[in-house]
């Protein structure tokens, strides 16, 4: 009989040491169980995110297929780098400003006011097509044929703002234009295929400008 009761005791003072550690292991476990469930949430939310950037991402490069989209897409850029840079619209800068003359009719992109009384003429160009479609080739061979057309196609754009004259319309200003690229990928990766492209520019008077993101 005080054998069975100092049994009973032992087992009381054991369940009494074994309770605290039984009530923290569970308040451990239902902690795990709610940053599981965090975690989980979380997961969830970023697998939306990816998926609504990848729709996103997708449906931005189905339009800049479209010239005047891709057009639209340049402008933005370069009135977010303006802006960016402390620039305030009508005061520092002004956007399509058109100008005629026997020559036709010109409308640059933007043109920079500066405190000195002059203006920089700035027109964006998204020169996307050979571009996106060289980073989609399955071959070196396919890459490098489009990157060539990529370089070629800057070329053009260079030799159509130098023959657009724009600084005889809109002075006082240098004689130069910039041409604003939004990225700075579409120019190194241009020159790769066609190292004078800057000289080139600098001679037709069309200075290439790109935005560092």
């Amino acid at each position: 009989m005080q054998a069975t009761t100092d049994l009973q005791h032992r087992q009381q003072r054991i369940g009494d040491l074994v309770q605290p550690l039984n009530e923290s292991l569970a308040r451990v476990d239902s902690k795990l169980q709610q940053i599981e469930k965090e975690r989980v949430g979380s997961y969830s939310q970023l697998s939306e995110q990816l998926r609504t950037l990848a729709v996103t991402t997708t449906n931005l490069e189905r339009a800049l297929r479209t010239p005047n989209v891709r057009g639209g897409w340049g402008e933005v850029q370069l009135r977010r780098v303006v802006e960016m840079a402390g620039m305030v619209n009508h005061c520092h800068f002004v956007e399509k400003k058109a100008s005629s003359s026997d020559d036709g009719r010109f409308i640059p992109d933007l043109i920079i006011k500066l405190p000195v009384v002059r203006n920089i003429v700035v027109d964006a160009k998204v020169p996307y097509i050979a571009y996106r479609e060289a980073g989609e080739a399955s071959s070196d061979a396919t890459r490098t044929a489009r990157l060539k057309d990529h370089a070629r196609q800057l070329r053009e754009h260079i030799i159509q703002l130098g023959n657009k004259k724009y600084w005889d319309q809109f002075q006082p200003a240098p004689e130069f234009v910039f041409m604003f690229l939004p990225g700075e990928g579409y120019f190194s990766a241009a020159l790769q295929h066609d190292p004078a492209l800057i000289e080139f520019g600098v001679d037709k008077k069309a200075v290439s400008y790109t935005h560092l993101r």
